[in-house]
């Protein structure tokens, strides 16, 4: 099986404080620029790329939109 991308998400609660949160994204953002990371990243035959919690937003409302319909008319329920 070839995956043609992995998203890995850090998330974190509601409650979260924004300021908290930026420092998180500013942490996380610094750590992927770094050549080591980089390194050990491309070992696993991935490319790291980088995008922040708007652009997180933006994808989730997106994927949840192209899927509410698909998922109702399913009829699959949460138990």
């Amino acid at each position: 099986m070839s995956l043609s991308k992995i998203s890995l998400v850090f998330m974190a609660q509601r409650v979260c404080l924004k300021d908290t949160i930026l420092r998180l994204d500013r942490a996380l953002a610094d750590a992927l620029r770094t050549a080591d990371v980089q390194e050990k990243i491309q070992n696993y035959g991935l490319t790291a790329s980088y995008a922040g919690p708007d652009v997180l937003a933006a994808t989730q409302a997106m994927h949840y939109k192209r899927w509410e319909a698909p998922i109702k008319a399913s009829g699959f329920v949460v138990e």
